[in-house]
C-alpha cells in the first residue's frame, strides 16, 4: 500500500514522511490498533506504539524503542533507484507477530539494539544487537549479536556472532565471531564455517587488505552431540565447538577479549563524548560498517583447515605462531 500524504493522523492510521517530533503513542484506546505508515524521509525522535508498521523508502529515522502489536513491513517503492540511504531504528524492535522485508527491497536496515520477533524474514541488515524469534530467516546480513529461535533459523551470506535454535538450515557462506553454536536437532555442515575469533579484528576492519591471519575453518567434525539431565530427564543438543583444538588458553582468551573490545565499540557507541560520538559515526563506524559487509563479498583468504594432534598443539607458543606455521606449510 503506497501512502503519499506528508502526514495524515486518524484514529485507524498515522502517516509520517517528514521529520516528526516526538514519538507515536496512542493518545486513546482505540489508537492503540491505529496502524503506522513511515514513508521515505520520515524522522521519528520518540518511540512507536501501534497495530502494524510499514516502512516503505529510505533516508528513515526511529530514535525511541519500536512495539507493534502486529507485523513491521519493510519494503520500497517497486523500480525505486538503489542507493547508500538507509532505514535506522535506534533502539529495540519488537513483535509478536513478524518482520518481514520484502524480496525487491535493496536498502540497507541497520537496528542498533535488539530484534523481538515471532517470524522474522530479513536481508540487507546491520544489527547491532541480538535477535531473538519463533522462527527466523537471515541472508546477506551482519549481526554483531547472536541469533535464538525456539523453532527454525535459515542462514546465508551471514557473519553473526552465534546461534541457537531448534533446527538449523544453514547456506553458504556463513562466519562466526565466536566459535560456538547450539541446535537441538542433528546440524550437518555441508560447507565449512569460518570462525572469525582468532583474527584481530581492529587491524581487520580497518586494513584496506583483505586479511586473513587466524581464520578458523569449522567442520562437521566439529559438531559434537552433547547429552545433559534436566529435572530428572535426559535431554541432548547438538553444539559446534573447537574445544577440542583449543590448546592456549591464555592466548585464545587475550583474543576474544580484543574482539569482545572491538564489537562492543562499534555496537555501544553511546559511551563516548558527543564530540567523539559524531566523529564516529561520520568516519570510522561508516569504515567498519563496510568492511564487516565486505566480509560477505570478499571472505577472508587464508584459511586453517589442518587438524594438527593436541599434543602438537600444545608446544606452539601462541595461536599466531601456529598460524604462521600452517600458513607457511601451505606455500610449500
Amino acid at each position: 500500500m503506497n501512502m503519499q500524504s506528508d502526514s495524515i493522523q486518524d484514529s485507524t492510521r498515522y502517516v509520517v514522511s517528514t521529520r516528526h517530533v516526538g514519538g507515536i503513542l496512542p493518545g486513546r484506546r482505540e489508537e492503540m490498533w491505529r496502524d503506522v505508515y513511515l514513508l521515505e524521509g520520515a524522522e521519528i525522535g520518540g518511540g512507536i506504539f501501534g497495530n502494524n508498521l510499514l516502512v516503505e523508502g529510505q533516508r528513515i529515522r526511529v530514535e525511541g524503542a519500536v512495539y507493534v502489536r502486529g507485523s513491521i513491513r519493510i519494503t520500497s517503492k517497486p523500480g525505486a533507484p538503489h542507493s547508500r540511504d538507509t532505514v535506522d531504528f535506534m533502539s529495540a524492535v519488537a513483535t509478536p507477530d513478524s518482520i518481514l522485508f520484502d524480496d525487491h527491497c535493496e536498502h540497507q536496515v541497520r537496528f542498533f539494539a535488539d530484534i523481538f520477533t515471532g517470524q522474522a524474514k530479513i536481508h540487507n541488515a546491520l544489527i547491532r544487537g541480538n535477535v531473538f524469534a519463533s522462527n527466523a530467516i537471515i541472508r546477506n546480513s551482519v549481526i554483531l549479536g547472536g541469533v535464538f529461535c525456539m523453532g527454525n533459523l535459515t542462514l546465508q551470506h551471514v557473519v553473526l556472532g552465534t546461534f541457537r535454535a531448534k533446527k538449523v538450515n544453514l547456506q553458504p557462506e556463513i562466519m562466526m565471531f565466536y566459535p560456538f553454536a547450539i541446535a537441538d536437532e542433528p546440524l550437518k555442515l555441508t560447507f565449512p564455517i569460518k570462525a572469525l575469533s582468532f583474527m584481530n579484528l581492529r587491524e581487520f576492519l580497518t586494513n584496506t587488505e583483505s586479511l586473513g591471519d587466524g581464520v578458523v575453518l569449522i567442520d562437521d567434525e566439529d559438531v559434537v552431540r552433547v547429552t545433559e539431565r534436566e529435572n530428572d530427564e535426559e535431554k541432548s543438543f547438538h553444539m559446534i565447538s573447537l574445544g577440542s583444538r583449543i590448546f592456549d588458553l591464555e592466548e585464545v582468551k587475550r583474543q576474544f577479549r580484543q574482539n569482545k573490545r572491538v564489537l562492543e565499540y562499534t555496537s555501544l557507541g553511546d559511551h563516548l563524548d558527543p564530540l567523539m560520538k559524531v566523529e564516529f559515526e561520520r568516519n570510522e563506524l561508516a569504515q567498519i560498517e563496510q568492511a564487516l559487509f565486505q566480509l560477505i563479498e570478499r571472505p577472508p583468504r587464508q584459511e586453517t583447515a589442518v587438524r594438527t594432534p593436541f599434543e602438537t598443539m600444545s608446544k606452539r607458543d601462541s595461536v599466531h605462531q601456529y598460524m604462521e606455521s600452517l600458513a607457511s606449510m601451505s606455500k610449500t
